[in-house]
């Protein structure tokens, strides 16, 4: 292939993956209708490009099948098994499952592209893009911290870099992806500076923006994988074979860790310094179950809760989407967050929605990565990119199992490229010469292209309407005067936001007896998509109006018993709309009366 066989398609080529790295991870759009949007789609419309440059600038002439590994296999096992769920109808938003069916085969291209430029001789090319776009993300999203501090905002979608608890987002829109953002591109600053592609004077500055960055997150998630990435290093650096720089080498480690720890040891008794600790005046009115909202025993009871819808459902789980509403209807037990799309695990997510026949596929591709990332660590040279894409790797596997990044189109395409190049051939078509112009590839970036299009569209009527009933939600109108019921449902026409669409539909809904059932109905599925104190509060204002008391109250005390917070909010929101109609009064008074003082 030579995608980057000329010098102005290198170029071109290196600005569109270094973009892919950085881009997606400055997304400025932290609203609804769906907060990762410019992250997601800018990460898929970048790689069609890439893919897109790729096809153009290769060679029609005959040239060897490239193997397939079980990585890309796994991608396209996973997008077909969402397929057949939508088909069957075992999901519950069919426009959100076939998007993310074509994200898996996006990624499955992603790593057979990535395993390409790695066997054409260009593994060195891919990790100094990949590197240089992480250390910009970086970059941009400290801007973003600092503007937060600073008091600034954003004119796209009212973007701060600090928000509530101090704890900062910069531009991607949450603490935790931040800091492991910061981590990745100390892991791109140290591949840059062993590669002699980076000076001292840009290095050191850079390091320490990284190390205050995840400071200023106050995420615990990014320090769990920065310990597992410099024992890695450290492991590593035992069995390179160049002795004669070890001393040097373990000195700049073991400094650049005590300076990442004492910065963030230094952050910490700061902030403790002049405000009390962050939660504290939650816990002193919320109880328990706030502590156990913010702390690790509530990720442990998603894993329960993950192990029991797997174990209900064993072999295709519950389907694509449905994790949230399965959690809400099937089990009983306590409910920490009451609104959780996945389960903050990789492996309990895949159990839970796609079973035993995505998990296959999923473990058989994460052993043939880990092989491959444990491997990678003898020599110099052409070995320095490979424990770079192992580093980048395994820390988003890391990452994966407290939350659920590779959810995401910005951290799953970037992951795929970077496991496609480090992965090994599982099985080849030794003798088979095809052009290496497809028409198949080309027709599926294209369509990517044309979905970038399209969604951007979507997005922007949506997050029109979205921000214009955030403005009245926000004031405490909690019925929304401003957007119409008639236009919230042209919006869902065709939309690809089609839980944030329901849930801005019941919003606009008025409050009266007319088409009872019918708005009960769309009141159940924003529940079922959203289950949180403003959806149950409106399920129950619904269920009245229809004359239906018995399912808003019995609603009502199973959140009281399961989260009580959510309960409450709930009881707020009622609060508010009861002086809409006798009957939601009703409801009211029966639930804060069942309640108790």
């Amino acid at each position: 292939m030579n995608l980057v066989s000329t010098s102005p398609g290198r170029s071109a080529a290196s600005a569109l993956l270094l973009s892919l790295f950085a881009l997606p991870f400055c997304s400025v759009a932290r609203v609804p209708p769906n907060p990762a949007f410019w992250g997601e789609w800018a990460a898929v419309l970048l790689f069609a490009l890439a893919w897109l440059a790729q096809l153009i600038g290769a060679r029609s002439e005959a040239a060897p099948r490239q193997p397939l590994t079980l990585v890309t296999a796994a991608f396209v096992a996973l997008a077909l098994l969402t397929l057949g769920q939508t088909a069957l109808k075992h999901t519950r938003f069919a426009p959100e499952s076939l998007l993310a069916a074509l994200m898996l085969l996006l990624a499955a291209l992603a790593s057979h592209l990535g395993q390409r430029l790695h066997q054409g001789g260009h593994g060195a090319w891919l990790a100094r893009a990949a590197a240089w776009g992480l250390v910009a993300a970086l970059w941009i999203n400290a801007v973003g911290v600092a503007m937060g501090y600073a008091g600034w905002g954003v004119v796209l979608g009212e973007v701060v870099g600090v928000v509530w608890e101090k704890r900062a987002v910069g531009f991607i829109g949450q603490a935790n992806q931040l800091g492991v953002l910061a981590v990745l591109a100390l892991a791109a600053l140290a591949y840059l500076r062993q590669s002699r592609a980076l000076p001292l004077w840009f290095a050191l500055p850079s390091f320490l923006v990284a190390s205050l960055v995840c400071a200023a997150t106050g995420s615990r998630t990014p320090l769990v994988v920065f310990i597992a990435l410099a024992a890695l290093a450290a492991w590593q650096a035992t069995t390179r074979s160049d002795a004669a720089a070890a001393p040097r080498r373990w000195a700049w480690g073991l400094g650049a860790v005590a300076v990442f720890a004492a910065i963030q040891l230094g952050w910490a008794w700061a902030w403790l310094a002049v405000e009390p600790a962050p939660g504290a005046a939650q816990a002193a009115s919320g109880g328990a179950v706030t502590a156990l909202r913010g702390g690790g025993a509530g990720r442990i009871e998603m894993l329960a809760d993950a192990w029991q819808l797997w174990t209900a459902h064993p072999l295709a789980g519950v389907g694509y989407g449905n994790y949230a509403a399965a959690r809400l209807f099937e089990l009983d037990g306590p409910m920490p967050a009451a609104h959780a799309d996945h389960a903050h695990n990789l492996f309990a997510q895949v159990l839970a929605e796609w079973g035993l026949l995505g998990a296959v596929p999923v473990l058989a591709a994460l052993a043939v990565v880990l092989a491959s990332a444990l491997r990678r660590r003898h020599g110099g040279g052409p070995g320095a990119e490979q424990r770079f894409f192992a580093m980048v790797v395994l820390a988003l596997l890391i990452y994966s199992q407290v939350e659920f990044p590779l959810w995401l189109a910005n951290f799953l395409l970037p992951f795929a490229l970077l496991a496609g190049a480090l992965a090994q051939s599982t099985w080849a078509t030794p003798g088979r010469q095809v052009s290496q112009t497809r028409l198949l590839p080309a027709a599926g970036a294209c369509l990517a292209l044309a979905g970038c299009i399209y969604g951007a569209w979507d997005y922007l009527r949506s997050q029109d309407m979205a921000m214009r009933m955030k403005a009245q939600i926000g004031a405490g109108r909690y019925v929304v005067a401003n957007v119409s019921y008639p236009e919230a449902a042209r919006v869902a026409v065709g939309t690809l936001f089609p839980v944030q669409a329901e849930i801005m539909q019941v919003r606009t809904l008025p409050l009266d007896g007319d088409f009872a059932e019918y708005r009960l109905g769309l009141a159940r599925r924003a529940l079922i998509s959203v289950p949180s104190g403003e959806t149950v509060a409106r399920f129950a204002t619904h269920a009245a109006l229809a004359g239906r008391f018995d399912e808003g109250l019995a609603l009502m005390a199973a959140m009281r018993r399961r989260n009580p917070l959510v309960h409450d909010k709930a009881l707020e929101f009622l609060g508010v709309l009861a002086d809409a109609d006798p009957r939601v009064a009703e409801m009211n008074a029966r639930a804060r009366a069942e309640a108790g003082p």
